[in-house]
């Protein structure tokens, strides 16, 4: 129940100004996650990292709720927003140990290198790895596009024993030999 006082009304143990979100004097977890487009998975490391200032606790329906000062969520969307900000990434060092961070220099090399990789990825049937002409062990997507069968013929044949193959995780693999050898008994 909300209770008001002149300017200001109480919501779930809280005073807030009236007016809108922006006025109010601190935050939850799920609107500063909102606030700052980011998760509420992500709102916990930042307090925990002291980033977003000192954390309150209410009481709230189901026990302790989070709130995070208004003030302090608007430093760290600045924070966010900063263009010289470093990106996170695994970073190693030649001992082996990494700060996490890449600097602002070397950030355009970084999203150049993104960049090919996902137009890499975008290759249809390459991905990330070989193209399937080099290719040694084969998916049955494979087998599929390289011998124009359908996988159903092609299941049929491993079953039967005329195409050897073995299910490695999840799906079958068959060696490029094997499956030469199979379409030439065709």
């Amino acid at each position: 129940m909300n209770r008001r006082v002149g300017r200001l009304y109480m919501a779930r143990g809280l005073w807030y100004k009236r007016g809108t979100m922006d006025d109010k004097k601190t935050l939850d977890k799920k609107a500063v996650a909102s606030h700052l487009s980011i998760t509420k998975r992500q709102v916990e490391t930042y307090a925990s990292q002291g980033r977003l200032g000192e954390v309150t606790y209410i009481r709230g329906r189901t026990g302790r709720q989070a709130v995070y000062h208004t003030s302090e969520v608007a430093r760290l969307k600045l924070e966010l927003e900063s263009p010289d900000r470093p990106l996170m990434m695994p970073r190693r060092d030649a001992a082996g140990a990494g700060s996490g961070l890449i600097a602002p220099a070397d950030r355009e090399r970084f999203i150049a290198a993104l960049e090919a990789l996902a137009k890499g990825a975008n290759r249809r049937g390459g991905g990330f790895g070989a193209s399937i002409s080099e290719k040694i062990i084969l998916t049955l997507n494979d087998a599929v596009a390289l011998t124009s069968l359908s996988k159903l013929t092609l299941r049929e044949a491993i079953k039967a024993g005329k195409l050897k193959a073995r299910i490695i995780g999840r799906g079958y693999k068959i060696k490029r030999s094997d499956l030469d050898a199979f379409a030439a008994e065709l």
